[in-house]
């Protein structure tokens, strides 16, 4: 029955430290402001497709049909070097060190290995040169080496350091199924390097099989890809220190803003306190005033309706006061001056 065991795909590490880093922007973007926020939200824009090409290698894997135990997002260090690492794949004779790339746009590499991109922007070309991720992977190979290699005898080192390269094999793989790979004129060792994602599982399947290592067993197989996993360990590197820090001093500077904008808005509020009690004020003797001028109207009314009329002219008569005491005069005085007493009931 062991000769018809279905081949594994056994996943030992899925997860990724850039998803709690991705959750982390996406929450200090929520309050931030201005170029902060910009610099923020283009961060996420990378990390989201960054996550999206480890996916789309995450789900080929998955399928490869073939005996194999995928590490995903894995960082090792050693001395004064690291590696951080996007997929290290254990099989039976090989193991393959796989670095994502999920780039926007068409890739050339030209015969002294350099990488361009080319991409369009509002209707314009752009070409630019990119850091040479096969470069980089190789620094990752190193790391890898020198893990292999620690506490081992000068003898073995030896051997390790001769063979290394012929059961690590390293593989970028442009995730974005849009990009179209230019490596016509691209070194072999380069352009046999540098794959699409829809070609990974052909790939590692080609190299395996040409492969003259000896083939582990599983068991022995699960042992090693458990031993990189224990020797494995959490990102040193806080990708979000610098931005917490610049949040904080925006959040101090609209602090001390509001805190000025606050006392202002006091004394302007203080002023109008001021100004209302005036204007209450001055409505309440206003409306005094009123009040004083309207009982003044109502007794000149009460006494005009008492005020006798003028005999001789038929105009009203006016109470007025003289130091012989008060007395009626005509209202029409010059023209008519008739006068006459005032009694004591009056």
């Amino acid at each position: 029955m062991g000769f018809f065991k279905k081949p594994e795909v056994v996943i030992l590490k899925e997860d990724s430290s850039a998803d709690e880093t991705l959750a982390e922007m996406k929450e200090m973007c929520l309050e931030a402001h201005g170029e902060l926020k910009k610099e923020l939200e283009n961060q996420i824009y990378i990390l989201e497709r960054g996550l999206k090409g480890e996916e789309e290698i995450l789900f080929q894997l998955k399928y490869a049909g073939m005996d194999m135990f995928v590490l995903r997002d894995v960082y090792f260090k050693v001395g004064d070097l690291s590696a951080q690492i996007d997929f290290l794949i254990v099989t039976p004779k090989i193991n393959f060190i796989i670095e994502c790339k999920n780039l926007y746009g068409d890739i050339t590499i030209d015969n002294k290995g350099n990488f361009v991109r080319c991409y369009q922007v509002n209707g314009r070309k752009i070409r630019e040169g990119i850091e040479s991720p096969v470069s980089q992977n190789q620094r990752h190979m190193q790391v890898m080496k020198d893990l292999v290699m620690c506490g081992k005898g000068k003898m073995v080192q030896y051997i390790i350091n001769k063979s290394f390269e012929s059961w690590n094999k390293s593989l970028i793989v442009l995730a974005n199924n849009k990009t179209v790979l230019n490596d016509r004129f691209a070194p072999r060792e380069i352009r046999n390097r540098v794959i699409r994602a829809d070609a990974l599982v052909e790939t590692i399947k080609k190299i395996h099989s040409e492969s003259t290592e000896l083939a582990q067993n599983l068991k022995d197989t699960r042992a090693r890809a458990e031993d990189y996993f224990n020797h494995s360990m959490p990102v040193e590197t806080d990708f979000t220190e610098k931005y917490r820090i610049r949040l904080e001093e925006q959040r101090q500077h609209y602090a001390k803003n509001r805190g000025k904008t606050g006392l202002k808005e006091n004394k302007t509020q203080q002023k109008a306190e001021i100004i209302g009690e005036e204007s209450t004020q001055k409505a309440e003797i206003g409306e005094a005033s009123a009040e004083k001028a309207e009982k003044n109207n109502l007794t000149e009314t009460n006494d005009n309706r008492n005020e006798p009329l003028c005999p001789r002219c038929n105009a009203k008569l006016v109470r007025r006061n003289s130091k012989y005491g008060a007395f009626w005069g005509c209202s029409n005085f010059p023209k008519c001056r008739y006068t006459e007493s005032v009694k004591e009931d009056e």
